[in-house]
């Protein structure tokens, strides 16, 4: 079944969920419309909504209190918790309850208020639109024009539209030669196709383990070429800072953006995480904390505490101590994208590293030190900092191991295998000062 929740649209009168749709109908923009009644409600809350419009008065009573919680429990009904942002329009006769409402909302201190907060709040009144010559269409269009909600839309039709490009780009280069309304070896050649497209990006092995992730890592420069050549221009108009500033240095992110966790949602893969195997390329696996004396004392010969203090400087008044305590000794899969995409027979190669908590301020010891970005993980900022000295391939080692707690991705992944044949293929020369 194909799902579509892009625009929904909640009301008590069917007349006037007719009146609303109408309008999207008219240019073949397809909305859902429930019909409330207090008892049916969507098995599950939707997911994918951007726009929803709302009767703000569902509830057939006099009370205030009890219209507002009729509302913040249908909209908690139709719309899900993970859904995202998203656009609510109040659609209705009672207009003056919406700052109340607003207030209400406010007053509470519940998921809600956090999780299903609008970034944009509008309002058509019922009393301009029913029965009169007033036009809906217009004002609609005004609301879609607010410069996030445009943005919101057009990227989202750009992202749609260079999807279906991309299937159609591949899809035209096979040839059609069934007879009108049979599809017998179009079928046949497009399996063939997908199939060797699958194989070419992912290798043999690995594309017929996980078929769907080899077409979606096949595609995805296709798609992407294509996204870029969107001429939309909403972005231009949108990002007032960037146009206004002179220099780089103008830009910064506000105080409350999490700069590890953006960092996190480009370069940590955590799908599906319980299924990921210690010997995928990325994968980060925490040494067990039985093992943690044994593989530095007796594999690298060297203690933990001295391995850590031996790797990174620390600011001034850092507590090592406590650092220590409270670190992860980890070990990163960093074979190179080829072997493990062609899934060629080798021994798994290893770096060694530590996961330690971002408060504490470190800086490489020397060139033989990697720290990347901040990252979340598990709720908090944590820094990986790896020793390119120190590294293994020995299979002996997987028992010291436990399983990935996440994978790090492709580019990040190049960017410590680049650093890594920097430092080992270093030259040094004789030289006197």
């Amino acid at each position: 079944m194909i799902e579509n929740n892009r625009i929904i649209i909640v009301d008590d009168a069917d007349e006037d969920l007719q009146k609303l749709s109408d309008v999207f109908h008219k240019y073949g923009i397809g909305c859902k419309t429930f019909r409330y009644d207090g008892f049916n409600f969507p098995d599950t809350p939707l997911k994918g909504v951007r726009f929803a419009f709302f009767d703000i008065h569902l509830a057939q009573s006099p009370e205030n209190k009890t219209i507002f919680s009729t509302l913040k429990d249908a909209i908690s009904k139709y719309i899900s918790k993970e859904n995202g942002k998203y656009v609510l329009i109040f659609w209705s006769n009672r207009t003056e309850l919406i700052q109340d409402f607003i207030e209400f909302i406010n007053r509470t201190d519940d998921e809600f208020k956090e999780k299903l907060k609008p970034i944009a709040l509008e309002i058509l009144d019922k009393n301009e639109f029913i029965n009169s010559d007033s036009d809906l269409e217009t004002k609609l269009n005004a609301i879609l024009s607010n410069d996030i909600v445009e943005c919101l839309i057009k990227f989202d039709e750009a992202v749609l539209l260079a999807a279906t490009q991309t299937l159609d780009n591949i899809l035209s280069i096979i040839p059609f030669t069934d007879q009108w309304g049979k599809t017998d070896q179009f079928s046949s050649d497009c399996k063939a196709v997908f199939s060797k497209i699958a194989e070419a990006s992912y290798g043999f092995t690995q594309a017929q383990k996980n078929p769907d992730a080899a077409i979606k890592e096949a595609i995805t420069p296709v798609f992407e070429s294509i996204l870029k050549q969107n001429n939309d221009s909403c972005w231009k108009k949108f990002l007032t800072p960037l146009r206004d500033a002179k220099n780089s240095s103008e830009l910064k992110f506000p105080m409350s953006v999490s700069t590890a966790k953006l960092n996190s949602i480009f370069h940590i893969d955590s799908y599906n995480i319980d299924h990921r195997l210690k010997t995928e390329r990325g994968a980060v696996c925490p040494i067990t904390q039985e093992s943690i004396k044994d593989v530095f004392s007796n594999i690298f010969k060297i203690e933990y505490h001295e391995w850590i203090e031996s790797t990174f400087k620390f600011k001034k008044g850092t507590n090592i101590e406590e650092l220590i305590s409270t670190s992860c000794p980890i070990l990163i899969e960093f074979s190179a994208s080829c072997d493990f995409s062609q899934n060629k027979k080798r021994t798994e190669k290893y770096l060694l590293g530590v996961i330690i908590d971002a408060k504490h301020k470190i800086s490489p010891a020397g060139e033989y030190t990697l720290i990347l970005p901040p990252l979340e993980y598990s709720g908090r900022d944590i820094l990986i900092g790896l020793n390119l000295n120190y590294n293994f391939i020995d299979n002996a080692m997987f028992a010291s191991m436990d399983n990935p707690i996440f994978l790090i991705r492709k580019e990040m992944m190049d960017m410590i295998g680049n650093k890594y044949a920097s430092h080992i293929s270093r030259i040094g020369i004789t030289s006197f000062q």
